[in-house]
């Protein structure tokens, strides 16, 4: 159980990364 939490976790942080590099991308391309 633990385990899989940790895992989603990180899940969560990479995925919340890749948003905001998407996110600057769209800022940057107008």
């Amino acid at each position: 159980m633990c385990k899989l939490y940790k895992a989603s976790f990180i899940c969560f942080l990479l995925l919340k990364k890749s948003y905001k590099k998407a996110r600057n991308r769209e800022k940057q391309g107008g």
